[in-house]
């Protein structure tokens, strides 16, 4: 008997997300974790790049489990569904084929059949000839659904609003003939007057039942009023919706399909049940979506298709595969009444287990930022300066330390003191900036050195790596990690012991360190101490590491601390045999004795590469293998194993996957004990030069910075850590300074013929040698307690190559917290500026904006290159009088303006449409709904493709108005968000959109329908509008023997009056004869006067069919000169008075003084094409109100931006910089 299979994927009317639950619990199928895997962090990369608004829909998450936890939690959770159920689907797929042997479906007898949702899953297994390929494909193709669905709700919310209840239904099942439905549905949009966008429709049709979808106020509207029953699906956005969406979103959401496999398995179309046939999985998707999106799902041709096939084909059985579907037993009911064997298999359920499969495990961890306090080098850079001079800067212990001289004894006889009178030290370990920390000064003196000096290198290198926490999804605070390596108390251990108080314990115990750090940037991740004695620092850095790769924290903070306050542990490390009592230790050296002392802070900043990559951080180097383990062979506690090391070694480079003749440096632990550096080279040389001997071009180099700053114990493996990135910024190998007599006797005397080489002198070290294409350097810790932990660091990728940026100004911002370290850090930029010509006026602005916190003392200089930026910082450096941004409490607040139509030009939103993707995605998407609602494209008026300088009324209000909804979501997304909204009249429809009181379908159907009804019944070019500067008691005698009417009252001395062209000639003498100023308005009809009264009528009874909320931001009516928030006001009737009768706006104005609503230090930013309302405000609040613009005609479009934003920048309004320059990833380099 020939039997074939039907692979059936369901849609979102089923249940699933216990199932998914459980599947993300299998830890025992690598295939399927490494699905969830690549699809958790697709999803979440594809959220990164979303606008911040956007990303504000989901959740914050690492994994899918943590995903899946928190659905139902924010308003994107019918996107979450959507785009999760396919991966539900495809991981029972994984897990079903991949247990018992199970065979692979064949395509000679496997079909699959996708609905919705479940399309999706079906297309990537359709084209998927094995579970591996499946895994790959099948995580791009979930971006697909993601795409889909977002775009979905964007249009929902777009034609709705997003007042609308979230988690209503838009689905309903109801039993009927679809064409009696149909007929019903017409005819009661058409009784309700209810626009066709928002009548509900057909989406899906089966034999015995008809899936209605719709608005859901509307769509149980029908059902109530029609008496059906009905039984609602758990869908919550529009789909196989041909009235909302169309061929043009397409290509968007398919735009990056990798794959071109052809279809394996027969793919079922859902609304044709025609096999797809195509040439690649790009056709085969954008299939699938335009099924999802557009095409009804059609079960009768689907059932006539298969059945027809079967017959065609001679399969006599069949079994059905149902994969989250409910709709097995109308396929196999049907099948069965042909005559066909039928059997509906079950997937079996998985039951949840407690184990977690790994996440992240396979990344390399980038480090972003960098910072350190190091023996006679206060920056990274003295640091460097001091390592290529070949310095060894070991001296006598400080006075600011302790009294060596009571605690010493050369000879060692005198009970408690020590033979040891060198180390190396930080200069002024004191210094701090314990008000920049929020730190009293009694707290400060009673805290260590090392805590205050850790805080202040994480903040150092933060700023290095452009950290803002919450900036991007892997820098919230819940999910940044830190991790410290400390070894000693010396600071509670003597001076804090002498004067015992409240800041005894937080001040000086080690778990401080990094507990302080998280308490001060308010990370809540994981936050850890670890002491492994002189390897603290990179057991600390392998520890944030592995928490990285756990997927435990997306950001991690990690380094260790060492500074020298206790004459005890000089005393016991010298009776244990450990230091040096000739001076700095003389690593490599036949002499060395032991180790000398030394003082280090380091901090580094890592984040798995992907992650880095994702947020444009900057990469100075990558750990590509970091582990621990530990000597437990060796004789001695103390001294290090070969075998154990080499062990280590060799777990890294095999992990890694590298080729140990491709390590070109080793930075040794070398601490300049005889024993432990001879069996340190003999671990390096065995894994490193295997075979005895490199070839010429693969020279190894060794290398240890002990020999220059002593050993940091437990900081010395991030000062290494740190010198290897130096080296690789600058391309060099300092020399070894640790040779003083002759190399070890112990070491191997052919390191010459074996290419091993220890630099005398600085050498070049060039990226384009490295064999592979990038340098590659090993790095060693020891741990005088056993311990050995290594890393293994590569070079950052290369720096992409930059496009030109399009903004022509740019605004660059400078701030600190107090007015003293303002001017400072104004004079260290010119100065960074004047000495580095090549920094990039994007990059500067970027940088200094969009990836650095901002404090209370703040500066900005906008300019269009890098001189006019200098410039403009000395010139605000000569005028300084710094005053601080007020409290949040106290920040002003921002109200949103809404020009009229006398604003219009052609072009009018040319720049922002041309590179601000956001801007033009909300542009494209309001042209779209215009065009679907039967009004002209408008969108070359936008961009100035249209010549005319004279638009049809219809094109230039829709044209305004989408400027100026698109700007509100624009400026809203920058962080702007208003207290208050007001338009002037056209600006009235805007003002609604921005308040929530229309949605954007809803304003677009107004503005277009009054546009329309004027060009019909009203004659353009008849009557006039003629502005006049006086008060309205001077114009009114004036105008009483004429019909003109007072259209506008915009400031006391601004009024605007309506009347017959004629009339306004003869007006316009009368008032050049009282010495008044008038400008005559460019707009074709005469608004606010009798010549639109044929419109009222039918303007009125169109608007009642749109739906208005009420308002959510207060909105300000010019017609009733009062703010509105309650409920009811607004409406169709509204509108039409507002369209006839004055608008006050002067009163409107004064109404939001009168109510609290704003004061003088109120931001009144107008959105519209040219600022026309910022006089009125002027003329009717002050002089010295505050008017901000957002465009304006012939002047740059993004000085104006940068103007306005300096203006809110400076008055405290917390811009969201980083949405500010999104989409120009390209051209943005680290300045």
């Amino acid at each position: 008997m020939k039997n074939c299979k039907i692979l059936l994927f369901g849609d979102l009317s089923v249940p699933f997300e216990g199932q998914l639950q459980a599947l993300l619990h299998v830890h025992d199928n690598p295939l399927l974790t490494s699905f969830f895997e690549q699809a958790g962090a697709k999803i979440r990369d594809e959220i990164g790049l979303l606008t911040t608004q956007q990303q504000s829909l989901f959740p914050r998450f690492t994994t899918l489990i943590d995903l899946v936890s928190k659905l139902g939690e924010t308003e994107g959770t019918p996107v979450l569904r959507f785009c999760l159920l396919p991966v539900c689907q495809i991981g029972q797929f994984i897990n079903y084929y991949g247990r018992n042997g199970r065979q692979y479906p064949s395509p000679d007898e496997a079909y699959c059949l996708g609905i919705c949702a479940g399309a999706f899953s079906a297309a990537a297994i359709s084209a998927s000839p094995s579970l591996s390929e499946l895994v790959n494909l099948a995580s791009e193709t979930i971006i697909f659904a993601f795409r889909t669905a977002l775009h979905s709700f964007s249009i929902k919310n777009d034609t709705v609003g997003n007042n609308e209840e979230h988690g209503r239904s838009w689905s309903v099942v109801i039993s009927g003939e679809e064409k009696e439905i149909q007929e019903r549905l017409d005819r009661w949009g058409e009784s309700e007057n209810i626009h066709e966008l928002w009548r509900p429709y057909i989406s899906a049709t089966t034999p015995n039942n008809i899936t209605l979808s719709g608005p859901p106020g509307v769509l149980q509207g029908f059902i109530s009023n029609q008496q059906l029953k009905s039984h609602e699906l758990p869908i919550h956005s529009p789909y196989h919706a041909p009235h909302l969406f169309d061929e043009s979103v397409l290509g968007e959401i398919v735009k990056d399909v990798s794959c071109a496999n052809l279809p394996f398995l027969p793919l079922v179309s859902a609304s044709t049940g025609d096999l797809a046939i195509t040439d690649g999985y790009r056709n085969t998707i954008t299939a699938v979506v335009r099924d999802t999106l557009i095409n009804q799902v059609k079960w009768k041709s689907i059932l006539e298709q298969t059945i027809g096939r079967f017959r065609q084909t001679g399969f006599e059985s069949c079994s059905i595969l149902p994969f989250s579907s409910n709709a097995s037993q109308l396929l196999s009911t049907a099948l069965n009444r042909a005559n066909l064997n039928v059997e509906v298999e079950q997937i079996p359920e998985v039951s949840e287990s407690h184990s977690t499969h790994g996440h992240f495990s396979d990344s390399k961890i980038a480090i972003i930022g960098y910072s350190g306090r190091f023996p006679d080098s206060a920056s990274n850079e003295a640091f460097w300066e001091l390592l290529r001079a070949g310095k060894d800067v070991h001296r006598e212990v400080p006075e600011d330390r302790f009294n060596w001289k009571a605690h010493y004894d050369p000879t060692g006889k005198t009970k408690n003191t020590s033979r040891v009178k060198y180390g190396c030290w930080i200069e002024e370990p004191g210094l701090f900036d314990a008000r920049f920390f929020n730190i009293s000064p009694r707290e400060a003196e009673n805290t260590d050195p090392a805590q205050r000096l850790a805080i202040t290198t994480v903040y150092e290198a933060m700023e290095m790596a452009g950290m803002v926490p919450n900036r991007t999804p892997s820098t919230q605070q819940d999910r940044i990690g830190c991790f410290f390596g400390t070894t000693s108390d010396d600071w509670r251990e003597v001076n804090s012991g002498q004067d015992v108080d409240t800041y005894f314990i937080p001040g000086g115990n080690r778990a401080f360190v990094p507990g302080r750090i998280s308490y001060f940037f308010r990370f809540s991740g994981p936050s850890l101490s670890m002491d492994t004695a002189c390897s603290s620092s990179f057991a600390a850095i392998q520890t944030a590491c592995a928490y990285l790769w756990r997927g435990e924290c997306d950001t991690a903070v990690a380094g260790g601390t060492n500074v020298l306050t206790n004459p005890d542990n000089f005393v016991g490390l010298d009776r244990g045999h450990f230091l040096s009592t000739t001076g700095n230790c003389n690593a490599f050296d036949d002499g060395a004795s032991g180790y000398c002392r030394a003082d280090a802070v380091g901090s580094v900043i890592l984040k798995r590469l992907e992650d880095a990559e994702m947020d444009n951080d900057p990469i100075f180097g990558i750990i590509s293998g970091a582990t621990t383990n530990h000597c437990g062979q060796t004789d001695s506690i103390t001294r290090p194993h070969e075998g154990d090391q080499t062990s280590v070694f060799k777990r890294i480079i095999r992990h890694a996957g590298v080729n140990p003749l491709d390590v070109s440096y080793v930075e040794m632990h070398g601490t300049g004990t005889q024993a432990g550096d001879a069996t340190e080279m003999n671990s390096v040389l065995s894994v490193f030069v295997p075979g005895n001997q490199r070839m010429p071009r693969h020279p190894l180099y060794l290398g240890s910075a002990k020999a220059n700053i002593g050993h940091a114990e437990s900081a010395s493996g991030v000062s290494s850590l740190i010198k290897v990135l130096m080296m690789m910024k600058h391309s060099e190998i300092p020399p070894h300074c640790g040779i003083k007599t002759k190399i070890n006797h112990n070491y191997p005397l052919d390191l010459k013929d074996r290419n091993v080489n220890i630099a005398s002198r600085p050498t070049p070290w060039l990226r384009d040698d490295a064999p592979c294409g990038k340098r590659l350097a090993f790095l060693n810790n020891f741990s005088a307690a056993g311990g050995n932990t290594a890393v293994l660091l590569e070079d950052a990728p290369l720096p992409r190559d930059l496009q030109a940026d399009p903004r022509t100004f740019h605004l660059v911002a400078v701030s600190s917290k107090t007015a003293k370290s303002l001017r400072g850090n104004i004079e260290a930029l010119i100065s960074h500026l004047e000495r580095s010509r090549d920094v990039s006026i994007s990059g500067l602005a970027y940088t200094t904006t969009a990836r650095r916190m901002h404090h209370g003392y703040r500066v900005t200089a906008i300019g269009s290159d890098m001189t006019s930026i200098t410039q403009s910082l000395r010139l605000k450096l000569e005028n300084l009088d710094p005053k601080p941004i007020p409290p949040v409490a106290r920040v002003p607040n921002v109200a949103f303006m809404f020009t009229g139509q006398g604003s219009f030009y052609v072009g009018l939103g040319r720049e922002l449409y041309l590179h601000v993707s956001s801007f033009r995605e909300d542009m494209t998407r309001f042209e779209n709904m215009a065009i679907r609602q039967g009004f002209p494209s408008f969108l070359n008026v936008v961009h100035g493709s249209q010549a005319t300088e004279s638009p049809d009324p219809v094109v230039s209000q829709l044209a305004i108005t989408c400027l100026q909804m698109a700007l509100a979501r624009l400026w809203m997304s920058w962080g702007v968000k208003p207290s208050l909204v007001i338009g002037h009249s056209l600006g009235e429809y805007a003002a609604l959109f921005a308040a929530n009181v229309l949605s954007a379908s809803d304003t677009i159907f107004l503005v277009g329908t009054r546009a329309r009804l004027l060009t019909r019944h009203c004659k353009p070019g008849t009557h006039s509008m003629l502005a006049v500067k006086a008060s309205l008691d001077v114009i009114k005698p004036l105008i009483e023997d004429f019909k003109a009417e007072i259209a506008c009252l915009n400031q006391p001395t601004g009024v605007v009056v309506s009347a017959e062209v004629e009339e306004i000639n003869q007006l316009m003498e009368v008032f050049k004869t009282n010495g008044l100023t008038t400008t005559q308005l460019d707009v074709p009809f005469a608004f606010h006067s009798a010549q639109v009264e044929p419109i009222l009528e039918e303007f009125e009874s169109k608007a009642q069919a749109v739906r208005f909320y009420t308002p959510s931001i207060p909105y300000v009516s010019p017609l009733q000169s009062k703010v509105i928030s309650e409920e009811g006001v607004l409406n169709g009737a509204y509108l039409a008075k507002a369209c006839r009768h004055t608008v006050d706006f002067q009163a409107a104005l004064e109404a939001t003084t009168s109510s609290g609503l704003c004061s003088e230090k109120t931001i009144w930013l107008e959105i519209g094409p040219h600022p026309a309302c910022s006089g009125m405000v002027k003329g009717t609040l002050g002089s010295k109100s505050n008017t901000a613009s957002t465009l304006r005609k012939d002047t740059d479009t993004w000085k104006v931006l940068s103007t306005t934003l300096e203006q809110l920048h400076l008055s405290g309004i917390s811009i969201d910089w980083n949405e500010y320059h999104r989409g120009f990833e390209k051209v943005q380099s680290r300045a």
